[in-house]
């Protein structure tokens, strides 16, 4: 409503968290005027602020006709009234130097409070159309820094008026706009001596970077120093007034900032080099006589004059402050005690960049012609009638409202085009996702079909895997318990223990025996049907002894030697020898007869191929049959031969093992590998010796 009633078009933006306007970038001035004016706040204020024009302090000598000491008589802005003319102590104060520094000194207190402190400095700027910038001021921005009309006129009676008003390219809003006058009266001549100096920089810093002005015309000196446009609370909040933004930050900050960074001075030059303070802000109670600076009595600080004409003024402050201030006007010098009344030499000009010049003649001829505009329009609007205004004006509403429907149905028509086209777009990628989401659903069934195949093959395997392992098992633990009936009853470990008397004797049962007899009936398996055991070819006639009775030393038995005996008496019909058996005899036939020939039909033949296990066959040592004995003496002396003299017993050799017994007088415990009979066994004992 505020910028509607300003004549502004704004264009309203909504979000979930603000709602903005959009403006046209030439209405933006219009726009914060009214705002600052129906007590809004608004920042950042360099966002809003022109910017100075380049080379704005400069040394030339453009306002001459307004340089001097003035003293303000009355202000007028809308419809608040400030005469000052009846309390002259206390009315505002400006010192104008002709290169157009000025500062202005204004310290109305309201009720004590520091909300009525206006002092400000800054530049006037003189041309077609003139205009003040501030650079430092104690009141928070407001719409006179958006001003864009000044008209200064000088009275007879040595008065000037100032007016200052805000105008924009609409001329039906201007009369809404803010306007002020202020009467200004001359307290110096027009020819006085002035020195004006721009601070430029100070050590050590501050957390706010400061400027500022300290000016002298005649017998009178102000200076303004505080934060430079944008920096602090401030100067960087555009409101209508500083109380209004101490409502706003009501935790003190403001009047602490004011407090630190801050200052206002004004006062008389009793002499060169010594000052005296009338009045001063956030830096004492303002008592008269008080001194401000003592060059000679070196009081207030040190001031250290430059080398040559035109550098840079020092000033050392007691607490270690240092300012260096740039000398803009040298009419005099108000710091040296011996100083003349007035300076002999001129200030060297200072040296512009190129275009600046240019930039300042392209500006003044821009506002020539807004300010020629504004005279037309307004020569024009003298000439008609009350009337007629009125209806230009109502016509000009009535098509802004027309405007302003047709815009709005097209916003509408484009809207809904775009609620089509999001509509359109909704479905189309609904659409998509849809089918997005089946080809993962099938991804996703065929992938867990492929795992669930997958994890069945390999359940499938585990199982398979396992029955084989069990089924092994189960076989290696059956061969185990064979063997182990075939051996006889024993400990795991073979260890011989000997007690006494007695021998203690352990077998170990062997895997390898299940896997002899498994391979033994693979080959008997693979045999052609009706081939059975065959007799083995005759040995070969025995080699001829030595003179000695002996064999050669290289001399060994042929393979199948000895032969079988002839006589098989004492064993049984069916009686046949193991594979390989008897071995050959050794080297030495010690022990043996030299006429000893080894029975017909000896070696026997192989045994049948049947599946057999031999059982361990045990029998008292009673028993007598002296048929087998004459047959088995004669086997039994070549056997132990062999053996003691340490030749490998052949496979399928017959062992016999003799346990005595721990009872006395018992027979002992007999273990047989071969199928013998207890009269075979006592034959073959019988030639062992007695333990």
């Amino acid at each position: 409503e505020i910028l509607e009633d300003a004549e502004l078009d704004p264009r309203a933006v909504s979000t979930p968290e603000s709602e903005c306007f959009l403006l046209q970038a030439s209405q933006l001035p219009v726009a914060a005027v009214a705002l600052i004016g129906a007590g809004h706040c608004l920042s950042p204020a360099l966002r809003l602020l022109r910017p100075h024009p380049p080379r704005l302090l400069s040394r030339a000598q453009n306002c001459q006709q307004f340089a001097g000491a003035w003293r303000l008589l009355r202000r007028e802005e809308g419809t608040v009234v400030s005469d000052f003319a009846s309390d002259v102590g206390k009315a505002p104060l400006r010192l104008q130097t002709a290169c157009g520094v000025f500062v202005d000194i204004d310290c109305q207190d309201k009720d004590g409070e520091e909300v009525g402190q206006a002092s400000c400095a800054g530049c006037l700027q003189h041309g077609a159309t003139p205009r003040r910038h501030y650079l430092v001021d104690f009141q928070p921005p407001g719409w006179r820094y958006l001003a864009s009309e000044l008209s200064l006129e000088e009275a007879e009676n040595g008065h000037l008026d100032e007016h200052r008003s805000f105008s924009s390219d609409n001329t039906d809003s201007s009369s809404t706009l803010p306007r002020s006058r202020e009467t200004w009266e001359r307290l110096s001549s027009p020819g006085s001596l002035a020195v004006a100096m721009e601070l430029v920089s100070e050590l050590p810093e501050r957390g706010l970077r400061r400027t500022g002005c300290w000016v002298f015309v005649g017998n009178r000196f102000a200076r303004v120093v505080g934060p430079a446009q944008g920096q602090g609370l401030v100067a960087g909040h555009c409101c209508r007034s500083l109380e209004q933004l101490q409502r706003l930050h009501v935790s003190g900050s403001v009047r602490e900032e004011l407090e630190l960074h801050y200052e206002a001075v004004c006062g008389t030059l009793s002499k060169p080099g010594l000052l005296h303070v009338d009045r001063r802000d956030w830096a004492g109670t303002g008592d008269v006589d008080r001194v401000f600076l003592d060059v000679e009595g070196g009081q207030g600080g040190k001031i250290v004059l430059p080398a040559k004409l035109g550098g840079e003024i020092v000033h050392v402050i007691g607490d270690g402050v240092e300012q260096r201030w740039r000398v803009l006007e040298w009419g005099f010098d108000p710091f040296s005690p011996d100083a003349p009344a007035a300076s002999a030499e001129q200030l060297p000009e200072e040296a512009e960049p190129e275009g600046s010049s240019q930039l300042l003649a392209g500006e003044e001829e821009k506002q020539e012609e807004r300010s020629e505009k504004k005279r037309k329009a307004a020569s024009d609007g003298g000439s008609i009638s009350t009337a007629e205004r009125k209806r230009r004006k109502k016509e000009k509403k009535k098509e802004k409202k027309e405007r302003k429907a047709k815009e709005k149905e097209e916003r509408d028509r484009e809207a809904e085009k775009e609620r089509e086209k999001e509509k359109y777009k909704d479905e189309k990628k609904k659409d998509k996702k849809k089918k997005k989401d089946k080809g993962k659903d099938r991804e996703a069934s065929s992938g867990d079909e492929k795992k669930n195949k997958k994890a069945e093959k390999e359940k499938h395997k585990e199982k398979k895997d396992k029955d084989k392992k069990d089924k092994k098992d189960k076989k290696q633990k059956k061969a185990e318990e064979l063997d182990s009936e075939a051996a006889g009853a024993g400990k795991s470990d073979s260890a011989y223990m000997q007690e006494g008397n007695r021998i203690s004797i352990s077998i170990k049962a062997t895997p390898g025996r299940m896997t002899a007899e498994k391979s033994a009936k693979k080959n008997e398996a693979e045999k052609p049907a009706g081939e059975g055991d065959q007799q083995m070819p005759p040995p070969p006639p025995p080699a001829e002894e030595d003179a000695d009775g002996k064999l050669p030393a290289n001399f060994k038995f042929p393979k199948g030697y000895p032969p079988p005996p002839e006589d098989k008496a004492g064993l049984p019909a069916n009686f046949k020898f193991p594979k390989g058996y008897p071995p050959p005899p050794p080297e030495d036939k010690a022990g043996l007869p030299t006429n000893f020939k080894f029975p017909k039909g000896y070696p026997p033949p192989p045994p049948e191929k049947e599946n057999r296990s031999a059982q361990p066959a045990t029998a008292a040592l009673g028993a007598t049959a002296a048929t087998a004995a004459a047959s088995a003496s004669a086997a039994v002396p070549a056997t132990a031969a062999a053996a003691a003299a340490g030749a490998r017993l052949p496979p399928g050799t017959v062992q016999i093992i003799v346990v005595p017994s721990s009872v006395p007088g018992a027979p002992p415990f007999v273990l047989c590998s071969g199928g013998l009979s207890a009269a075979q066994i006592s034959a073959v004992l019988a030639q062992v010796p007695p333990v």
